[in-house]
């Protein structure tokens, strides 16, 4: 139940197609769940989210551009049971991300 912190290699050409599966099997009930990726490269793509305990509440929250943090605490971002993230190397500099957040209370962006 207590996250953990992963750091993405930095991507090369040769790594395109390279992907990584994260998948949440316990809530995060201390700390976070946080993936970074490597200063230069950026994420791209978009998660939606949906409330835990309210029925047809779903979100979508995309990175900015400039964002290289995905971080899940359990409740308002992400990181209840259920919650997965894949991350492909789609250039020498971009990850795009997909998958599903599981959160709680009034949600908000993972994305820094």
């Amino acid at each position: 139940a207590a996250g953990l912190d992963f750091t993405l290699p930095a991507i090369a050409a040769a790594d395109i197609g390279t992907h990584f599966l994260f998948l949440v099997t316990v809530t995060i009930t201390s700390n976070s769940f946080r993936v970074t990726a490597a200063a230069g490269d950026v994420l791209a793509g978009a998660l939606p989210m949906s409330d835990f305990d309210t029925a047809d509440k779903v979100s979508y929250f995309t990175p900015d551009g400039n964002d290289l943090i995905l971080t899940c605490n359990g409740s308002t971002t992400g990181g209840k049971k259920g919650t997965w993230v894949e991350y492909i190397a789609t250039s020498a500099t971009e990850w795009v991300v997909r998958g599903y957040l599981w959160g709680d209370g009034t949600l908000a962006t993972p994305f820094s």
